[in-house]
């Protein structure tokens, strides 16, 4: 294990101690989102102790939970194949929960699902942290940001020989939709499971808001050019006349930095050509990248990923000041490598 991982159990080892034989906030030992959580733990009772039977939902539960989440776990299946392919053999498990922290759905390594199993790390099992305590998918959850979850700072004895990251799903309105984790054996850590986790959500926060607004004009963006086709890149859902219907997190970002609102606002606003004409230059520019110059004398750079509505709408359908769009047409640009950009 590696010498930070080891002080860092260290260091959770005396924690534990420190809070649960002597009563003590041991906040010098802990980072402030785990001792948040072991306090929310003590406030409702959990003993850290506890190593009763853990209920598994029946299979008819299970499946209306998987109803409830289809949308998600559809789209999630691919990636948590893709991810478990990255890192087979290492005595882990890819695991998808509910909003609930109910597991979903998990691929995982034959030796390590079967310890697992000992403590219900499985489909079936509410691993909401009021239940089982600090852990990733629970706790998550409740902090709506990515956290790992080593060892000892598990708050349940039986659970602390796992290590735990994970980090919330958003849907396409900024609304929590579930959790995605990977979990594994503490005392054979991967390096970078936090940074896959985080790559892996984004991506498939990236699938529910293309699959959300297919039928919208969608618009990819970013001040910087290079980000134009990564998993870094904004996002934006227009109607035919502008109103911004939908933006990613890296978007709304991008609109905050410019006192803008993102929900419902005229996307042209910010810019010094009309949508009509912003439009225009897109649909001629093809694949490349268009450089749009922002009122404020920043820039923007987008693309074009979907054009639908006005494709079936008429051109009288778009907001002419600015100029008038040409002839429409369907454009099915997939997310790739930034060609060069043409200004605007």
């Amino acid at each position: 294990m590696p010498r930070t991982k080891v002080a860092r159990e260290d260091r959770a080892a005396v924690a534990r101690e420190h809070f649960f034989e002597r009563g003590v906030v041991p906040d010098k030992y802990l980072s402030p989102l785990i001792l948040r959580s072991w306090e929310r733990c003590r406030d409702v009772g959990l003993d850290h102790r506890d190593g009763g039977s853990i209920e598994v939902a029946s299979r008819a539960q299970l499946e209306e939970s998987r109803n409830q989440s289809a949308h998600m776990l559809e789209l999630a299946s691919g990636v948590m194949e893709h991810v478990f392919e990255q890192i087979r053999s290492s005595g882990s498990m890819v695991i998808l929960a509910d909003l609930d922290g109910m597991i979903i759905h998990s691929l995982g390594d034959a030796a390590f699902v079967d310890r697992a199993q000992r403590v219900a790390l499985q489909p079936g099992a509410c691993w909401s942290e009021a239940r089982l305590g600090t852990n990733g998918m629970g706790t998550a959850l409740l902090e709506k940001a990515p956290v790992e979850i080593l060892g000892s700072e598990h708050y349940l004895d039986r659970n602390i020989f796992l290590a735990c990251c994970a980090s919330p799903v958003f849907d396409a309105h900024g609304r929590m939709a579930g959790v995605f984790d990977i979990s594994g054996d503490y005392r054979n850590p991967q390096r970078h499971t936090l940074g896959l986790v985080r790559l892996s959500v984004q991506l498939l926060e990236k699938r529910l808001f293309e699959a959300e607004f297919g039928k919208d004009i969608l618009i990819a963006c970013h001040p910087r050019p290079e980000y134009v086709g990564s998993l870094q890149e904004g996002l934006v859902a227009l109607s035919p006349d502008g109103t911004i219907l939908g933006a990613n997190p890296a978007a709304r970002e991008w609109f905050a930095s410019q006192s803008h609102d993102a929900a419902g606002g005229s996307f042209n606003e910010l810019f010094r050509l009309g949508f009509g004409a912003i439009i225009d230059r897109l649909q001629s520019s093809g694949n490349a990248l268009v450089r749009l110059g922002t009122r404020n004398g920043g820039e923007l750079y987008v693309q074009l990923r979907s054009i639908r509505p006005l494709a079936l709408a008429g051109a009288g359908d778009v907001a002419a000041d600015g100029g008038q769009p040409r002839t429409e047409q369907r454009l099915r640009a997939q997310a790739g490598a930034a060609p060069a950009a043409r200004a605007a």
